[in-house]
């Protein structure tokens, strides 16, 4: 697992994790941006390390899980190019497919 935090000083204001599930597909986990940064472009920064390093590693499918509640969430998922492929409840999986789709 690879673990990015986005740091102001020493303060922490979010982080994000990657995964390998199989060759060639990702997870992301654990998007999370302290509420009192939100709307500051931090998880725009931490979805683009991300994004960065799978593709750099070869990953060509990305996935996800999230609630579907989380609309801000699902729709800075949905600016990055991830599409929703299962629904159960209120849970989503999201997914990203080819890298070669454009720069990220």
């Amino acid at each position: 697992m690879r673990v990015w935090g986005a740091y102001e000083g020493e303060t922490l204001l979010g982080c994000v994790a990657f995964r390998w599930k199989a060759q060639g597909l990702g997870e992301l986990k654990r998007l999370f941006v302290r509420p009192e940064y939100r709307g500051q472009s931090v998880a725009q920064a931490l979805m683009a390390q991300l994004l960065s390093f799978a593709q750099s590693q070869g990953c060509s499918r990305l996935y996800l899980d999230t609630r579907i509640s989380l609309e801000p969430a699902v729709a800075l998922y949905r600016r990055f190019g991830f599409q929703i492929t299962y629904q159960e409840g209120l849970y989503i999986q999201m997914e990203r497919n080819a890298f070669n789709a454009g720069p990220v």
